[in-house]
């Protein structure tokens, strides 16, 4: 039987919008128009609209009005596109992946949900005043919001025709929500970003951080490391790029511990304009207190930039301690603030690092994955 190669991406972000779900979705759609798969995209997005030629059509629904309101118009427009023998590929388990389980029932539809966190454990992050532990978020039981989120993500995981995590460590909690074994595959993130061959300023003392600001993120402990390294380098400095509600805070804290003038918060910036960044970077730090797989990881090795991350599960799933990357204690900012200037410090930890993390980037390329990603959907026709 041949393989049929009617898909429908189900997206919740896509660029211009920023962050590492939109890249995926994007790098993805790519990937499968290379392969001669017929794929329409839909996503919300009220800078997007934009459809092109049969086989990349692009579908963006707004993002304005209640969550309800926008729920419907999505759902709506998702019950058209998808058709019977096509494939739905939800990029998310809640917004897309409730609506794709749904309709691909109503539409005798394959579902694939790729879940790439919990939007339950986000969403108690947000509004707790100590950020919790993914894995110990899991132990627990909740109310209100967060558990009408949590039956949401159970429920899509239960009935979808087939769940795609990232990581064994994502495996493992998705399997306590209640996903089947034998519907349930790792498949981790990919990379098309080329080897840097530019040489980096290795007489500079930079720290590069990227990503949400968010209290998971653990920029506040970054803040605190960045301190300590100041007062024996005080020509080091820290550039953050990203943006997020804990923005004001961090500048405040910065400000308190006195290197404000050595950290530069930039905001958002588009993942193709990132090249200056990491370019200017002797270290990459990735402190979060959770990653389902650190997507950053694979951009900062493909760079160049020898990396320092915390120790969660999600970093430790393809980060070795001391062989492609150096591993300290999540919330130590005394121990990252070691980890950071051991690497400012030994030209040579850093080029060793440096080399073992390219290699270590070949089994996350595009053209390996994406292979897999076939399979998965040649074994559910």
């Amino acid at each position: 039987m041949s393989l049929k190669k009617d898909i429908v991406l189900a997206c919740e972000i896509y660029p211009p919008d920023i962050g590492g779900p939109a890249t995926y979705a994007y790098e993805l759609r790519e990937q499968l128009l290379l392969k001669g798969f017929t794929v329409t995209l839909l996503t919300f997005s009220d800078k997007l609209r934009a459809e092109g030629v049969q086989g990349e059509k692009i579908v963006a629904v707004s993002r304005k009005g209640n969550v309800l309101r926008r729920s419907i118009r999505y759902g709506w427009k998702l019950f058209d596109l998808a058709n019977k023998g096509s494939t739905i590929y939800a990029m998310g388990p809640v917004a897309s992946g409730l609506l794709s389980v749904i309709i691909g029932r109503l539409k005798r539809c394959k579902v694939i949900v790729r879940i790439p966190g919990g939007r339950a454990w986000e969403t108690h992050c947000q509004r707790a005043s100590v950020p919790e532990r993914f894995e110990e978020f899991q132990r627990k039981s909740h109310k209100g919001w967060v558990r009408i989120l949590e039956i949401i993500e159970r429920y899509v995981v239960k009935n979808a025709d087939h769940i795609v995590v990232p990581s064994n460590f994502l495996k493992n909690i998705v399997k306590d929500w209640g996903a089947h074994e034998d519907r349930l595959t790792v498949i981790p993130n990919a990379i098309n970003t080329p080897i840097s061959k530019q040489p980096h300023k290795e007489e500079s003392l930079s720290i590069l951080a990227i990503g949400r600001l968010v209290p998971w993120k653990g920029f506040s402990d970054l803040i605190q490391a960045f301190q300590t390294v100041m007062r024996s380098h005080p020509q080091a400095t820290l550039t953050i790029v990203g943006d997020g509600p804990e923005r004001a805070y961090l500048e405040k804290l910065a400000r308190e511990t006195n290197v404000a003038a050595h950290a530069r918060f930039i905001g958002l910036v588009p993942r193709e304009n990132l090249s200056r960044y990491w370019q200017d970077a002797t270290v990459f730090a990735l402190p979060s207190g959770y990653e389902g797989f650190p997507h950053l990881v694979l951009e900062a090795w493909a760079a160049g930039v020898p990396v320092v991350v915390s120790d969660i599960p999600g970093n430790t799933c393809i980060v070795r301690n001391g062989e492609n990357g150096l591993v300290v204690p999540y919330q130590d900012s005394a121990a990252l603030s070691n980890g950071l200037m051991a690497l400012l410090l030994d030209a040579h930890l850093r080029e060793r690092l440096r080399n073992n993390g390219r290699e270590s980037l070949s089994q996350y390329r595009w053209e390996r994955i994406i292979g897999e990603i076939i399979t998965l959907l040649n074994f559910l026709q």
